[in-house]
């Protein structure tokens, strides 16, 4: 910003006494030195043309004078400023939306402009507030948002500054065709207007919804980023429609999946339901049948636990396993028993092995592994827990596992260890290596 000697705004009144003021003394001005001072004076004057007052303003915001005119503003009656501003807002207006047909280009003037406005906001009334207001939405929702973004004051100070009706305008730019569609999804997010979500969210959910041919990578981000139940419902609808594309469906649901994981959507009942009638579809992509019910455990509804535990029943120990790590991700307490009672019944030594590495995932199911090794329902769970507590244990627990050792019950085919005994032994050893 520029300095000058400080001259008392009075004094320039003085001086412009008896001094005809034009437009080209105010072109003039920009350039002097004494020149800053003398347009706050013409600002001021109640005597002068409204459009030479306004014309001031307007050479002010051109050389960056920002603290003059805000200066100036507060030496004058609020309903003398605000006639000035009104005055001065649609010629700022006209230089910020630039020049016709070149809405992506961007200029220092532009910017100097829209600036001004910023600064006039805040002495604006009645008649000059929702001129200023509507010039700085523009701003912000036309034009390149990317180059807009940043550009002076920002287009999220502006966005604070204004509020709702900025943020209503902002909503409606999550286009198919907006660039920056995930900026703007991130802006609105960080303003946290719980309303303004909504409404973008259904504004967003009927964008995809149309156009589900032209959705990129962007779109859906900003999906995740706006969430809501609209988004949410979309998603699901996405993922679990085969007519659409198997990449799309996966877009969609890692989509659903994050958002999840951002607390930007809650999953719903119908969802679950929605998601568990493909991933039980054995016509459905295998793996992409796996994400979706690891998605679904991800919702951590009621809904979820009944759709997954039949898979623990399921006759390939894929789906079993599967099973068993979307159970014990929902909520590992309230299914580890449930999971290694059921998800093996001692088929073969790698699935034991493999039910092992996903329990072992789970450090807090310690103290669960525990009470199962000691009296567990079945010597398939006292098993599997013996084996991965030394996953997840530390050698403080081998006082713990001594009980064991001389335990006889039996252990089923796919088992290393012959006994409950057996088992508890190899997990000192391992213990007391790792010590």
């Amino acid at each position: 910003m520029k300095t000058h000697i400080i001259i008392p705004l009075v004094l320039c009144l003085i001086a412009l006494a008896g001094c005809r003021v034009t437009e080209e003394k105010i072109e003039l001005w920009k350039s002097t030195q004494k020149g800053p001072k003398k347009l706050a004076g013409v600002l001021i004057d109640a005597e002068q043309d409204m459009a030479l007052r306004a014309k001031a303003v307007v050479a002010l915001t051109e050389i960056k004078e920002q603290a003059l005119l805000s200066e100036a503003f507060g030496k004058i009656d609020a309903a003398d400023g605000d006639a000035v501003i009104a005055a001065a807002a649609p010629m700022l207006a006209a230089i910020a939306d630039g020049r016709p047909g070149e809405e992506d280009s961007l200029d220092a003037a532009q910017v100097a402009a829209k600036d001004g406005l910023f600064l006039l906001y805040d002495h604006a009334g009645k008649k000059s507030r929702q001129l200023v207001a509507d010039a700085l939405i523009k701003w912000c929702t036309t034009g390149n948002f990317a180059a807009r973004e940043r550009a002076g004051f920002t287009i999220r100070v502006i966005v604070q500054k204004l509020g709702a009706p900025a943020l209503q305008a902002l909503s409606n730019q999550l286009t198919i065709d907006q660039p920056a569609i995930k900026p703007i999804a991130d802006l609105l997010r960080q303003s946290g207007d719980e309303k303004i979500l909504a409404q973008a969210s259904a504004h967003l959910a009927a964008q995809l919804s149309e156009h589900p041919d032209r959705l990129a990578e962007s779109h859906l981000m900003a999906a995740a980023v706006i969430g809501g139940a609209p988004v949410a419902d979309t998603l699901v609808r996405f993922a679990t429609d085969s007519t659409l594309g198997a990449e799309l469906q996966r877009y969609a649901l890692r989509t659903y999946s994050v958002a999840l994981d951002e607390k930007n959507i809650r999953g719903t009942a119908a969802q679950v339901a929605q998601l568990a009638a493909m991933a039980s579809n054995p016509a459905t992509d295998r793996y992409h049948r796996e994400e979706t019910w690891m998605t679904l455990a991800q919702v951590n509804l009621p809904e979820s636990a009944a759709a997954l535990l039949p898979l623990l029943r399921d006759s390939e120990s894929f789906w079993r396993l599967v099973g068993a790590r979307c159970l014990l991700r929902l909520d590992g307490k309230a299914h580890v028993t449930a999971v290694l009672n059921q998800a093996t019944s001692g088929r073969d030594e790698e699935e034991v092995s493999a039910l092992v590495d996903v329990v072992a995932r789970f450090p807090m199911l310690k103290d669960s592994l525990v009470e199962i090794a000691a009296a567990g329902p079945s010597p398939v769970a006292r098993g599997i827990a013996l084996l991965a507590l030394p996953r997840i244990g530390t050698p403080a627990d081998i006082d713990t596992l001594k009980k064991w050792t001389g335990d006889r019950q039996r252990l089923p085919a796919g088992f290393a260890h012959r006994t409950v005994g057996d088992a508890a032994g190899a997990a000192i050893v391992a213990l007391e290596k790792r010590g």
